[in-house]
């Protein structure tokens, strides 16, 4: 299991975070719950991560 985790901090360590959805920056981070609606596979997640 423990190499499963280093295989995963590596591959993490490589993903390029310079890319911003525009929605990104008009959403309040320091609330206490956010909601985000729309259709599957739209990138509500990714969004989130």
């Amino acid at each position: 299991m423990d190499s499963l985790y280093y295989y995963n901090d590596i591959l993490s360590a490589k993903i390029s975070l310079d890319f911003k959805r525009s929605l990104f920056d008009t959403i309040n981070w320091d609330q206490k719950m956010i909601a985000i609606k729309g259709a599957r596979g739209v990138g509500k997640t990714t969004l989130m991560l």
